[in-house]
């Protein structure tokens, strides 16, 4: 892995953070790539970032549910 590049995945226990989590949402609802790639390209689970998203819009937003669908 590269020095520069970090992958919270292999940091467990580790809380990621709230720039980088702002940061992956404002690309999720930017659009052009899946959560999956997202998520990927960040060393993030993708559950985790749907789960930013459910805590950021109090499960309601329809965004959530088609995104979940579209993966």
């Amino acid at each position: 892995m590269e020095k520069d590049k970090t992958n919270y995945v292999s940091k467990i226990g580790n809380n990621i953070p709230k720039d980088v989590k702002e940061y992956v949402l404002k690309r999720v609802k930017e659009g052009g790539k899946s959560v999956a790639e997202i998520a990927k390209e960040h060393g993030i689970g993708k559950t985790a970032v749907y789960k930013w998203l459910k805590e950021e819009t109090g499960g309601s937003d329809p965004l959530v549910y088609k995104l979940q669908k579209e993966n």
